[in-house]
């Protein structure tokens, strides 16, 4: 008896694996043209047109989707080096910076702290509980206090609120 499948079970000679196997190589490579694009820093409408997407939500699909393979630990692990990329950065430009006063180099930073402030995941927005405005007009100050959606204004009875 011999281990030779029979061409029904063979996925090379099936024609719908093949073309299943070919979609799967094409979007691979896509994906990889997207991840190479955007690791260069081209916005998603230029990575859409370079690979051939219809939109820039296209291209970012797919690089979402390759993203998500990337195990956690991977993801971690770039992040570090991310950030060890911009420590160095920031070292390499600090003493000049805040001897001299060279506000260039300053300005790239804040820059950089910003950048690894937001790999961090440091700059979570917070939901105020209300916005608020200042104006100053001669002698004159209104503050303008805004809340969320949903909430009464300020200026509101709790009477008017519990009856409707």
């Amino acid at each position: 008896m011999t281990d030779n499948p029979t061409p029904a079970n063979n996925k090379a000679s099936n024609p719908k694996a093949l073309k299943r196997n070919a979609v799967k190589l094409l979007a691979r490579q896509r994906e990889k043209q997207v991840m190479e694009l955007r690791l260069a820093g081209y916005p998603w409408e230029t990575i859409a047109e370079q690979v051939g997407f219809t939109c820039a939500a296209s291209a970012y699909k797919s690089w979402k989707r390759c993203i998500d393979r990337i195990p956690t630990m991977a993801v971690e692990e770039v992040r570090m080096v991310e950030s060890l990329k911009l420590d160095r950065l920031q070292r390499s430009l600090w003493a000049d910076a805040i001897q001299n006063k060279n506000v260039e180099q300053i300005t790239a930073i804040l820059k950089i702290m910003a950048r690894k402030a937001a790999l961090l995941g440091l700059d979570v927005k917070v939901n105020p509980i209300a916005e608020t405005s200042i104006t100053e007009t001669h002698n004159y100050t209104a503050i303008n206090v805004v809340p969320p959606a949903g909430l009464p204004p300020p200026d509101t009875d709790i009477d008017d609120i519990i009856v409707s």
